[in-house]
């Protein structure tokens, strides 16, 4: 329908904005709701890009002061409500995609 495909552009545009929470709320509700669209698959690919290679999810704030950041600090590592968030999503998603296949 338009008013999901809206709420996918309006969950890309939460994520691009670093709005993770609201984005990824968004996201799962639509999956949930079993929309499937160019928008909502533009969304989970926006999530998958944000995979690192340790695992986590997420890339540090470009806006901050990298040189004052010390690389083995745990707090630059900290990447879990992104994680969680991301996990959540995809898991809907997938859950979703499966009980679509046994219609």
């Amino acid at each position: 329908s338009a008013t999901a495909d809206i709420l996918a552009l309006i969950a890309l545009g939460e994520l691009r904005n670093y709005n993770i929470d609201a984005g990824c709320r968004i996201a799962r509700t639509l999956a949930r709701l079993h929309h499937h669209s160019a928008a909502s698959a533009d969304v989970v690919d926006f999530l998958r890009m944000q995979h690192r290679t340790n695992g986590a999810y997420g890339f540090l704030n470009p806006l901050l002061d990298l040189a004052a950041l010390k690389i083995d600090d745990p707090t630059t590592q900290f990447f879990l409500p992104l994680t969680v968030n991301v996990v959540r999503v995809i898991a809907a998603v997938h859950d979703a995609e499966r009980e679509w296949a046994l219609v």
